[in-house]
């Protein structure tokens, strides 16, 4: 089909009820996805408000930090195979057991030496500077990079997985608002870290026995799961690097900012990003059914016409989705602060707009990065990733020192967005290249 014959408004209906029909699957996993995190999302916005003005802006800078230390370690864990084993389960449906049992154990050996580590650092050298409720913080989200979401999703398992993910929000939540009506001025950083280990294991108990229940009888022997591991750890290698240089270009700026600034301004930073947050979660349910269809469309003899045409309607409903979200970051900035947060954070609403510009382009590099990834130009994705992670340090040391809050963001705006751009123009010159070979 055509781009015009696509787009043509007479036969529009015919093609809106084919497409329903096609993708009705979709369309159901989707809608029960955003229905399951709106009702997430309002729950934990709230809740997040809720702490931030308990805690005040100087604890809740601390708390910014534990999350920001905690998402480095879990990417870290990780491997790369949160973006890559739904396409290598797809790709290798024959090894689909000894792939997830080797995945599993990798992470597990890098958790222990990771959560190793950080309790001997603590213990022996940052007993002041890391308290134990960031300790416990930094662990819990660290511990989240043995979730087995990619499992769920190329099994159609994706409306269980996200049962087991509302249990541990509402779980978690309902634990935080105890301790806030409970505790009151006793409640603390510490009460939270407890809380959100206590929900994560929970999680992962309930995704991992489910998964492992329905494995196939037959195990692996120490050699081929040996075997197994190093074929992830040699295949991942490149993304593994591109995952901890793509989020030292999204967060490292809040890091520098807590340097220079302290935990204060880090905290009003924080209460901004939670409209990025907003808008990722939106983002996130597309792209999580969008995943396993990228990594079917890059199978070997899918023509490059059928991958341009999926692209274009991939990008138009990731646009569709975030467009509202960023126009209300863009055009109402200080409505919302003064509505939501105590006077204190109102400063921050400047920072609104700028992460507004960025979370339409963060909308798609989603796209364009899942693509790169499943057609194996980890090459290309590894460069421009490593380019937005080097400019973002340089951008922060220039831009946070005299504009706080506002210089982090606009670092994160031009780093990240450059890293996107570059991405995207690599991907569209293979699809147009390929393209060509097959005329």
């Amino acid at each position: 089909m055509s781009l015009k014959q696509y787009f043509d408004v007479g036969s529009m209906n015919d093609q809106v009820n084919e497409l329903i029909t096609f993708y009705r699957s979709s369309i159901e996993n989707v809608s029960f996805l955003v229905f399951v995190n709106i009702i997430i999302a309002a729950a934990g916005w709230l809740t997040q408000i809720k702490i931030a003005n308990t805690l005040g802006k100087d604890a809740f800078g601390q708390f910014a930090f534990a999350v920001v230390i905690g998402t480095f370690l879990q990417v870290f864990i990780r491997f790369g195979l949160d973006r890559t084993l739904v396409r290598d389960l797809i790709h290798y449906p024959d090894r689909f057991s000894a792939l997830v049992r080797a995945s599993l154990f990798l992470r597990y050996i890098l958790t222990i030496i990771t959560i190793s580590a950080l309790l001997t650092l603590k213990l022996l050298f940052l007993q002041y500077y890391i308290s134990w409720g960031v300790f416990l913080i930094i662990t819990a989200t660290a511990i989240l990079s043995l979730d087995l979401q990619p499992v769920y999703d190329v099994r159609q398992n994706i409306k269980l997985h996200a049962i087991f993910f509302l249990f541990q929000k509402f779980f978690y939540l309902i634990l935080i608002w105890i301790g806030i009506f409970i505790l009151k001025d006793s409640f603390s950083i510490l009460f939270i870290g407890s809380s959100l280990l206590i929900s994560v294991v929970l999680y992962l108990a309930l995704q991992h026995n489910f998964v492992m229940r329905r494995m196939k009888s037959r195990k692996e022997s120490y050699s081929e799961l040996a075997n197994g591991i190093v074929w992830l750890f040699r295949n991942n290698t490149f993304i593994w690097f591109s995952a901890i240089a793509g989020l030292v270009t999204a967060m490292i700026n809040q890091v520098i900012l807590k340097e220079y600034c302290g935990y204060a301004e880090l905290g009003g930073y924080a209460a901004a990003w939670q409209f990025v947050i907003a808008g990722t979660l939106l983002l996130d349910q597309v792209s999580r059914v969008g995943r396993p269809a990228v990594a079917r469309i890059t199978k070997s003899g899918r023509s490059k016409s059928d991958q341009i045409q999926f692209l274009i309607k991939y990008f138009s409903v990731m646009i569709v989705v975030v467009t509202p979200v960023v126009l209300f970051m863009i055009f109402s900035p200080e409505v919302v602060f003064k509505l939501l947060f105590r006077p204190e954070y109102h400063a921050a609403a400047d920072t609104l707009p700028v992460m507004g510009i960025y979370l339409f382009l963060f909308a798609v590099g989603i796209v364009s990065s899942q693509y790169a990834l499943s057609a194996r130009l980890e090459k290309m994705y590894f460069h421009a990733v490593i380019t937005g992670s080097i400019l973002s340090i340089l951008l922060c040391h220039v831009l946070i020192p005299a504009n706080g809050t506002i210089g982090a963001a606009w670092a994160l705006l031009i780093s990240h967005g450059t890293a996107i751009i570059i991405y995207s123009l690599g991907i569209s010159r293979h699809l147009l290249k390929q393209r060509s070979l097959y005329k």
